[in-house]
């Protein structure tokens, strides 16, 4: 089971759809394996897990969710464990690539539904470090320039 992503630096993988990735293959998604392309090297990926929908808040426990996953990258393998809420869970990597692979090892189970969910995938980079850098600087020396110094 593959599944290819090409996760942007800025915004979800999701951007351009209303719902959640549900993964509809038989079982409750123990096994996935989401295959996932940096358009530039990251050291993290953030993923808004579940079935996530203001408008639809029971359809979070409804439908299977991730539990523990295996992100392999370049030179590295980890576990993550989600916790069973709605939030952004970072899952930071000891190094910076290019691709990484993520297995479902346990799932949550949906109270209704097997059908794994994913709402988003995205990363969180150092501002400092992509194309709007130069902003992030002007900002970082703006705020060097006028903060209060609460040591003073």
């Amino acid at each position: 089971k593959y599944r290819w992503f090409n996760v942007p630096h800025y915004g979800s993988i999701y951007a351009n759809c209303t719902k959640p990735m549900v993964e509809g293959d038989s079982g409750n998604g123990v096994g996935v394996e989401l295959n996932v392309d940096f358009y530039i090297p990251s050291d993290n990926i953030v993923i808004l897990n579940g079935y996530a929908d203001w408008n639809k808040q029971h359809l979070y426990k409804q439908n299977a969710r991730m539990k523990k996953v295996k992100v392999e990258g370049e030179g590295f393998s980890l576990e993550y464990e989600f916790e069973d809420y709605v939030h952004f869970a970072q899952i930071d990597f000891p190094k910076k690539t290019n691709k990484i692979k993520i297995t479902v090892l346990e799932v949550y189970d949906g109270s209704k539904w097997a059908d794994m969910a994913i709402s988003g995938m995205w990363v969180n980079p150092d501002v400092t470090k992509t194309a709007n850098s130069t902003i992030a600087e002007e900002y970082l020396e703006y705020a060097k320039q006028n903060c209060v110094d609460i040591e003073k």
